[in-house]
């Protein structure tokens, strides 16, 4: 990583014993105020409202941040708790407890005070996005008419079947990041988002929900939706949900500390030229091969976990018989893979110098001079990660020859 890691500051997480409600500057939780969660419609998306809820208090707790004491909150109706799942209400408590907690691990950061309205009634479209999972939640942030009622909005709907032991508390913890990453970038970062197809944005929060709740969400199968962004060549800057492979691997390397300054030279601007030279920026040539091999060998973790759900497509596979030249795409921050499977002879090989590597057994390594087969066929995995601007190519010359007896030299 070239960006330098931060100092980690203490965060400690407070009960709400002994401290006036006042401290916590949220407006009351009546009729008027629940109105102004109402969503109207947008685009294709249709209008929300909580409806007429007698609106109350779950649960209230403070923490410390660099910036000051913080609060966070949950609401709902009355009867929100007799309505769904025994023991939801207590799990997303718990999930944003455990979601404070890990803020100390980021270093410096901001956020404001966050409410999260647990509701039971949910927007037609979201109802019908089961690949989103069945709790589904947005956050909306800078809500509040003054300085001391200033909030991060998390609206939560608790539909039927969610697990209240994995789903609840990563849901919740995800989208308290959303509120970190608001509260910490400017505006023009946090709006420049979605015209990045929210990658960065929401690969982030998924590290963070996964470093807190420590265990494979299955529901929302980053894993698998890799695999298929990979397949249909898709850049990382692209990927949206599925980029939290990268901070998966990040975490990996760098820990938890090394978020925030990434996240922080996030671009301004959604352009794809912007986002490609972001990833340039993050990580050299070398970090970004390492990632790819990586990926490829299966050892890029759920954090928290021992193993990996993550596998890799084959690519393009290629079959060295003759003398031939080989030529292989290589797209902007595109996952390239593929397998050179050699026969029976002594080959002698020239590559140009793209980002790419071979491994054969478990040894990665440039592509090597020379391939002895004559002992049954040589197979190599290829694995490349163009980080240029415009399109590139791997070129492989081969020059030999079955059952050649001596090996072919480089001019």
């Amino acid at each position: 990583m070239r960006r330098a890691l931060v100092l980690l500051v203490v965060l400690l997480a407070t009960s709400l014993i002994g401290v006036r409600p006042s401290q916590a500057q949220f407006a009351t939780c009546d009729h008027a105020y629940v109105a102004t969660w109402d969503v109207a419609a947008s685009g294709g998306s249709p209008a929300w409202s909580a409806g007429p809820i007698e609106c109350v208090e779950y649960f209230r707790f403070s923490f410390r941040t660099p910036h000051g004491e913080r609060w966070i909150r949950g609401i709902g109706d009355v009867n929100l708790d007799t309505m769904i799942t025994p023991g939801a209400v207590r799990a997303i408590e718990r999930g944003a407890q455990r979601a404070a907690q890990r803020f100390a691990a980021l270093g410096e950061y901001n956020i404001e005070n966050t409410t999260i309205l647990m509701s039971f009634s949910t927007a037609e479209s979201l109802a019908n996005e089961p690949a989103s999972g069945r709790t589904a939640a947005w956050t909306m942030a800078g809500h509040g008419t003054t300085p001391a009622t200033q909030e991060c909005r998390i609206t939560m709907f608790l539909l039927d079947d969610y697990s209240v032991d994995v789903e609840l508390p990563h849901a919740v913890a995800h989208e308290l990041f959303h509120c970190v990453e608001s509260g910490s970038l400017t505006v023009a970062q946090f709006e420049a988002r979605g015209r990045a197809d929210n990658w960065w944005i929401e690969g982030a929060a998924e590290l963070f929900a996964a470093v807190v709740v420590g265990n494979d969400n299955v529901r929302w199968d980053r894993a698998r939706q890799f695999r298929e962004a990979v397949e249909e060549e898709t850049p990382v800057y692209r990927m949206g949900y599925a980029a939290a492979v990268l901070f998966w691997w990040m975490y990996d390397q760098y820990g938890l500390e090394a978020l925030m300054p990434l996240l922080r030279e996030a671009p301004e601007s959604g352009y794809p030229g912007a986002q490609r030279q972001y990833l340039r920026e993050a990580f050299d040539d070398g970090e970004w091969l390492q990632f790819v091999k990586a990926y490829t060998n299966g050892t890029i973790r759920y954090p928290g976990m021992s193993t990996s759900r993550l596998s890799a497509p084959d690519g393009e596979i290629w079959s060295i018989d003759a003398n031939e030249t080989r030529r292989l795409a290589l797209e902007p921050f595109v996952i390239t893979l593929g397998w050179a499977n050699y026969g029976c002879g002594r080959w002698g090989n020239s590559v140009n110098r793209a980002n790419a590597e071979t491994r054969q057994g478990e040894s990665w390594q440039r592509w090597p001079a020379e391939t002895d087969s004559r002992a049954g066929g040589a197979r190599y995995r290829v694995a490349a990660m163009h980080t240029g601007e415009e399109p590139g190519e791997l070129t492989l010359r081969v020059e030999g020859g079955k059952h050649a007896g001596r090996a072919w030299k480089r001019p």
